[in-house]
């Protein structure tokens, strides 16, 4: 039982998203780009960006981009002023699929 708690526990410990560019909560211009930090290297499978009263925007991802903790996502047009929700999906070295979304506004 420990041991089934040790690993589900490790595995959550690279779930998370560790910061972004535009930060959680922020109110900013129209970004040209988003950073997205995790705390273990992985490959982007997707990033949407989803405003609060509009279509979603699936950004283009460079698939032949090494595995990384770090990655720039270029964002290819003007967001409209609003909330929007940053929608990701990532996979790490280890086959762990995660998920996560965060929101900023745009001014």
């Amino acid at each position: 039982m420990a041991l089934a708690a040790a690993m589900a526990q490790a595995a959550i410990a690279h779930t998370a998203l560790s910061s972004s560019v535009p930060a959680k909560g922020a109110v900013v211009e129209s970004p040209t780009a988003l950073t997205l930090e995790f705390g273990a290297e992985v490959k982007l499978a997707r990033v949407q960006i989803v405003p609060a009263d509009g279509e979603s925007l699936t950004l283009p991802l460079d698939r032949g981009a090494p595995p990384s903790k770090k990655m720039v996502v270029t964002v290819p047009k003007p967001l409209v002023p609003g909330k929007h929700t940053v929608k990701w999906r990532a996979v790490a070295d280890d086959g762990h699929v995660m998920t996560g979304d965060f929101t900023f506004s745009v001014k």
